[in-house]
C-alpha cells in the first residue's frame, strides 16, 4: 500500500513508521506556512498535532533529510525534543548538538534553534506555554 505523505512524496507504508503514523492521524496533521511571517524565507512545516494537554502542546514532526531548517525563535514557549528516527543536527544558539534515534533536546523560549538533517526524521516536540500556534492563529516563530 503507498500513500503520498505529507510532503508530496509517495511512499510505501510498509516498515514506514512516519507513513503509517500518517495515515492513522491524516484528520490530525496540520500545515504550517512560515511564508506568511514576511521575512523572506518560507518553509512547510508538516506536524501531525496530538492537542494541548496541560498548557502543553504535543506534535509529530517529520524533518526531511537534505533540507536545512534554518534558525528560529518561539518567544513564548520552551520546547522538548524526542528523536524517534532519524539522525542529524540540532543548531541551538549556534552550538550543532548531532541527534540519533533516542536523544532529548531541550529548547528553552528564546533560543535560537534550527536543524541540519542527515536522515529523513521523526521527533516528537513538546512545546509549553500552549505551544506556538497561539488562539488568535498568530505563530510564535520568528527567523534569527
Amino acid at each position: 500500500m503507498s500513500i503520498e505523505n505529507p510532503t508530496g512524496r509517495k511512499e510505501n507504508i510498509e516498515g514506514n513508521k512516519f507513513a503509517q503514523i500518517v495515515k492513522l492521524l491524516e484528520r490530525s496533521h496540520q500545515v504550517i506556512d512560515t511564508g506568511v511571517l514576511g521575512e523572506g524565507h518560507q518553509e512547510i512545516l508538516n506536524n501531525l498535532e496530538f492537542g494541548n494537554f496541560n498548557g502543553e502542546s504535543f506534535s509529530m514532526v517529520l524533518l526531511e533529510k537534505d533540507v536545512q531548517r534554518p534558525p528560529h525563535i518561539h518567544h513564548t514557549s520552551a520546547a522538548k525534543f524526542y528523536f524517534i528516527e532519524g539522525e542529524g543536527f540540532v543548531i541551538l544558539n549556534g552550538e550543532r548538538i548531532p541527534y540519533e534515534k533516542g536523544t532529548y533536546v531541550e529548547v528553552p523560549a528564546g533560543a535560537a534553534h534550527g536543524f541540519d538533517i542527515s536522515e529523513d526524521t521523526m521527533m516528537l516536540s513538546i512545546q509549553d506555554n500552549g505551544g506556538i500556534i497561539k488562539p488568535d492563529k498568530s505563530i510564535d516563530f520568528t527567523y534569527e
